[in-house]
């Protein structure tokens, strides 16, 4: 068992690498190295269904769709989201997802990891549109639907206009048909 870690900034920002520390090893005169990936955390913005219809969904993947997302968040609202997203897309239809970090410029407001302060989800179905916004402090048990915002409100916090040629707005009907019915 390792005493000690050396934690590794590689200057990408997808890559958050561990260096255990092994001087002390016994296999020392023959190992080269030994780095592991941190996947708890990382996770990812947009299922990887949102980026089947491009060719360049791998680069879309590695460059913009990896986040520093609280592993409680990750695995609670946020994974729950992408399932229901999933498996809306699973039955034929064709959704639109538009995700991201909500940042402060307050450093007060952003967690002890610099996550900022949450995350939102937008989803379209080309007509409606459904919002979510998640804190970087949910809890894991929070079902995602508790999350369900006004398309103003996150707009307002990431000052852009999202899904602007939608002419019905906040829809029900595909709040409905993400789970959320009874919401």
């Amino acid at each position: 068992m390792l005493d000690a870690e050396v934690r590794l900034q590689i200057s990408s920002p997808a890559a958050n690498f561990v260096q255990p520390d092994l001087s002390g090893a016994q296999d020392r005169e023959y190992r080269i190295s030994e780095v592991q990936l941190v996947s708890e955390d990382r996770g990812r913005l947009a299922p990887l269904t949102s980026f089947a219809g491009t060719p360049y969904w791998a680069e879309l993947n590695l460059f913009s769709n990896m986040s520093a997302l609280p592993q409680p968040l990750r695995v609670g609202a946020w994974s729950g989201l992408d399932q229901a997203i999933n498996e809306l897309a699973a039955l034929g239809s064709t959704l639109y997802v538009v995700t991201g970090p909500i940042t402060s410029d307050d450093d007060r407001d952003t967690d002890t990891e610099g996550n900022g302060i949450g995350f939102f989800k937008a989803v379209s179905d080309g007509e409606n549109v459904a919002t979510f916004l998640f804190d970087v402090r949910l809890p894991p048990h929070t079902h995602f639907c508790a999350q369900l915002s006004r398309l103003e409100t996150v707009e307002s916090a990431v000052s852009l206009a999202l899904f602007p040629g939608i002419e019905s707005r906040q829809g029900k009907e595909l709040i409905s048909r993400l789970g959320c019915g009874n919401r």
